[in-house]
Order: C-alpha cells, then structure tokens, then sequence
C-alpha cells in the first residue's frame, strides 16, 4: 500500500484489494483519516518518495490507477499469484520509471528494508526485545527519495 498524506490527520492510501465477498482484485484509492489510530492498524510508515508541493493526490493516481491486477513477468517466478504486494512493487516500477516521486532501481532491496521495518515496529509494538539480526537504520528511509 502506498499513503499519499495530505496533513498530519489524512491522507489517500493506494492499494489493490479484494475485498471480503470480492474474488477480483481492485484497484482503490481512498481518503483514509487518521491512518495512525489503532483502528488502522499500520505496521509502519517509512516516506520512499516526494510529491511536489503544488501537486495533490491526483498525479500519483493518474500513475497508479492503471496497474494491472496480475503478476508482471518480472515477478512471475517469486509471485505466481497476484497480492497486493505484488501490486505494490509493480506500483513502486511504474512511479519509478515515470522518473516522479519515487526513485527506486531495486525493488527488492526496498521491499527487504521495509519488511526489516515492520518486523522490528511489531517487536517493538509488542514490547519484545528485538533479535540481534535485526536492526533498521534510519538513514536507510531517506536513501530512498
């Protein structure tokens, strides 16, 4: 999922879902208030890319709305069947390759240093004392912009 914030109370949240009663994946984005409540229940937010500041929600949705909701080729072999997060690294490519908000050469290492992200905010959340193998570096989440 990829949260576009509009302030700190709001923003759009890009994501392909299928919804409980739904079989087909879809594309969605939606305001989402308060995206750091409990009720929310995010693992971890880390900024990857910029929107300009005269720019709204609207440009990366132009980029986003027509992703395909299958396994690209590229991902076939890791990813036989279609998740979100197959959608979310092909969103990452799109937003890349577009040369606009994100830039990201390596999916792989960023979708790596996210999931060491949110592996360690859910010890953390959880009050466990984190592994000695995992460590984030803050200096990482900037490396991506």
């Amino acid at each position: 999922m990829l949260l576009s914030l509009e302030d700190s109370s709001q923003g759009y949240k890009f994501h392909a879902t299928n919804k409980i009663g739904t079989a087909l994946w879809q594309y969605e984005c939606v305001l989402w208030v308060n995206p750091q409540s409990e009720d929310s229940m995010p693992v971890t937010f880390t900024k990857i890319g910029r929107i300009p500041e005269d720019w709204d929600y609207s440009y990366l949705d132009y980029f986003l709305n027509s992703i395909p909701m299958c396994t690209p080729d590229t991902d076939r072999a890791r990813e036989p069947r279609f998740t979100c997060r197959v959608w979310f690294r092909e969103a990452i490519r799109t937003l890349h390759a577009a040369e606009m908000f994100v830039k990201c050469a390596d999916v792989d290492a960023l979708e790596r240093d996210l999931v060491t992200k949110a592996t360690a905010a859910e010890y953390m959340r959880r009050s466990i004392p984190l592994p000695r193998f995992l460590t984030t570096n803050a200096v990482d989440a900037e490396g991506w912009l």
